[in-house]
C-alpha cells in the first residue's frame, strides 16, 4: 500500500477526527497554567542520527502550550547519546536545557544532565519499552534529583499502530509527585519518518495534586 494510501483509509481519517474533537471538547473547561483541569497542547520533534551499529545520536526539542492552550510555558533542547550492546538494550547520557515559566514568574532556565537506560523486547505481537531516566535538574532556586520510569506497549496493524504507556516520576525531597498515562496512534509516514498523536492524562502535585488533560503530536526523523 502506497503512502498516499495509507492517509486516506477510512481507519486513520476517523482517529484523526477523534482526536482533534476530543481536543474541541476539552478545551473550554477550565484555564490557568497547570491549573486543575487544564487543557495543554504538547509539541515534539525528534531526530535520530545513527552513529554506528551500536550506537546512535538523539536530538530533541519539545515546545508545551497551557492555559487552554493560549499560553506557551516550557520548552527544551535535548541531546542524549546512546549505545546498544545488545538489540535489546541501550544505555547513554544526554543533557537538557531547560525553559519554563509561570503565571506568577517570568521564563527561567533549569540546566539537566541525564542518564537513560531502556530495555525493549516482544510480548507476542506487541512490542514493549521500558525507559528508565535519571535527571539532575539545577535552577535558580535549588538543585534536585528526578527518577522517571515509562512502560510503553505498541500494538501494531496494517498500515498504523496503537500505543499507550504510564510514566511515573520521582522527585528528591517529593517522594512520588507525577503521573502520566498517554494513548495514541503511530504512523509510519516514510522508511525514516513517523508521527504519534496523543492524549496525556496527567496528575501532578504542584503542591496539591492536579489533574491535567493534554493533547500533543511526536514527530520523529530517522537518518
Amino acid at each position: 500500500m502506497k503512502i498516499s494510501e495509507q492517509f486516506h483509509s477510512p481507519s486513520i481519517v476517523l482517529l484523526t477526527n477523534l482526536f482533534f474533537s476530543l481536543f474541541l471538547f476539552f478545551s473550554p473547561l477550565y484555564s490557568g497554567i497547570n491549573g486543575p483541569g487544564d487543557i495543554e497542547y504538547w509539541q515534539y520533534v525528534s531526530f535520530e542520527q545513527t552513529l554506528s551499529e551500536k550506537s546512535a545520536f538523539f536530538y530533541q526539542t519539545e515546545l508545551r502550550f497551557a492555559d487552554n492552550v493560549s499560553k506557551p510555558y516550557f520548552t527544551y533542547i535535548q541531546g542524549i547519546y546512546l549505545y546498544s550492546p545488545t538489540p535489546n538494550v541501550s544505555f547513554g547520557p544526554g543533557y537538557r536545557q531547560i525553559l519554563f515559566r509561570s503565571d506568577e514568574r517570568g521564563w527561567r532556565p533549569a540546566y539537566s544532565p541525564l542518564v537513560d537506560i531502556i530495555f525493549n523486547g516482544d510480548l507476542g505481537c506487541w512490542k514493549w519499552i521500558d525507559r528508565s531516566r535519571v535527571q539532575y535538574v539545577m535552577t535558580s532556586e535549588r538543585n534536585f534529583w528526578v527518577y522517571r520510569n515509562r512502560l510503553r506497549f505498541i500494538i501494531p496493524f496494517s498500515c498504523w499502530s496503537f500505543s499507550f504507556d504510564d510514566e511515573v516520576f520521582f522527585v528528591q525531597w517529593r517522594g512520588f509527585a507525577q503521573n502520566r498515562f498517554s494513548v495514541g496512534p503511530i504512523f509510519q509516514i516514510s522508511s525514516n519518518v513517523s508521527a504519534r498523536l496523543f492524549y496525556l492524562l496527567r496528575h501532578i502535585e504542584l503542591p496539591d495534586w492536579r489533574v491535567n488533560h493534554v493533547f500533543g503530536c511526536y514527530l520523529f526523523f530517522k537518518f
